[in-house]
């Protein structure tokens, strides 16, 4: 198992190897896991806008690259034309009233003072390739504060509500717990040792409130045995 610190997210998506998304669809059934290979969705709105707010908040300093924040009316031909001229640049579009939620979601997060110090150092969207457990895996990491053969993951998650009760329910709805444990082994196997793991639940609507989670070494050890 590797890490690697700069591969794009576009190269690590077409890498063929089982991921924590992978597993959710196997959770289904394998004919689900074998449909979503076979015929990729294109992400929803909801799903661009998540991953808009994580570069904004995690890689503030290339969010320019890949974005374009502006008013384009598709439906006129005039602006059907500048959206794709665009969008050829591998730039995707931000509406100005999405880019500004985002920019209140970062400043909600940078006010957050245990969010503020989780992010006040480390690396972000770190990638890891490699065999484990005979099988070819990955999984990409939101944000790594790694020290020598230790780190501490921090994963960021938009929602609608940022309250203890509300993250239980997506902790079991979307399977944090294995997201804990299989990014955790992984990790391990790539030689660094895992001393936390934290999320950072942001909410999408005003008053955007922040809240830092960590799960209990129960739900962790459910995790590793079920992806297992």
């Amino acid at each position: 198992m590797k890490l690697i610190t700069d591969l794009l997210a576009s190269d690590y998506h077409s890498t063929q190897a089982i991921s924590k998304s992978g597993l959710d669809r196997i959770n289904q059934s394998p004919a689900h896991f074998i449909s979503w290979l076979s015929e990729p969705q294109k992400p929803t709105p909801a799903i661009e806008f998540g991953s808009a707010t994580h570069s904004a908040i995690l890689e503030a300093d290339t969010f320019d690259q890949f974005y374009h924040v502006g008013r384009i009316d598709r439906r006129t031909k005039e602006g059907k034309a500048q959206a794709e001229e665009i969008e050829s640049t591998g730039k995707k579009l931000i509406s100005e009233d999405d880019f500004g939620r985002i920019m209140r979601m970062r400043d909600s997060v940078h006010s957050h003072e245990t969010a503020k110090d989780l992010l006040s150092e480390g690396n972000a969207e770190i990638s890891l390739l490699g065999e484990f457990a005979n099988v070819s895996a990955k999984a990409r990491v939101d944000w790594l504060v790694h020290t020598n053969d230790t780190a501490i993951v921090v994963d960021l998650k938009t929602t609608d509500c940022a309250s203890a009760e509300s993250f239980a329910k997506s902790c079991a709805q979307y399977r944090y717990h294995v997201q804990v444990a299989w990014y955790s082994d992984l990790l391990r196997k790539a030689g660094v040792d895992v001393q936390a793991f934290y999320f950072i639940a942001v909410e999408k609507t005003a008053p955007y409130a922040v809240a830092v989670y960590e799960l209990d070494k129960e739900s962790v050890t459910l995790g590793r045995v079920t992806y297992e």
